[in-house]
């Protein structure tokens, strides 16, 4: 006996596709798990970090941007983990935080309170 759905369509049909679909979104996040946690070049770092290719190599040349390199003038790599850790890194705080911080020293921890 064949089972059907209200459209029409076979269960075992449905079934079979559902099944695809699941293995081919396993298989993406299979490959999408490898390539976050794997060594990137110039082109992801600076798509990753929304900037030009040229600010990734001159912050490589200034030293400040953490990435691996052989020697001089070879392949440039970077690990994701690490970029977003400079970033948060280079966090600057905001007038309200250092007017909040300039009142507790004036006035102690309570704000003169």
């Amino acid at each position: 006996m064949e089972l059907k759905n209200s459209n029409g369509i076979l269960i075992e049909d449905l079934v079979g596709s559902i099944q695809s679909v699941l293995r081919e979104l396993s298989a993406i996040k299979k490959s999408l798990s490898i390539r976050e946690s794997g060594p990137i070049g110039v082109k992801s770092a600076a798509q990753h970090l929304e900037v030009s290719q040229q600010k990734i190599y001159l912050e490589v040349e200034e030293g400040d941007i953490p990435h691996y390199q052989d020697r001089p003038g070879s392949k440039i790599y970077f690990f994701r983990e690490e970029l977003d850790q400079w970033v948060k890194e280079k966090r600057r705080i905001s007038k309200k935080e250092i007017h909040d911080e300039a009142d507790n020293l004036k006035f102690g921890s309570n704000g003169g309170k």
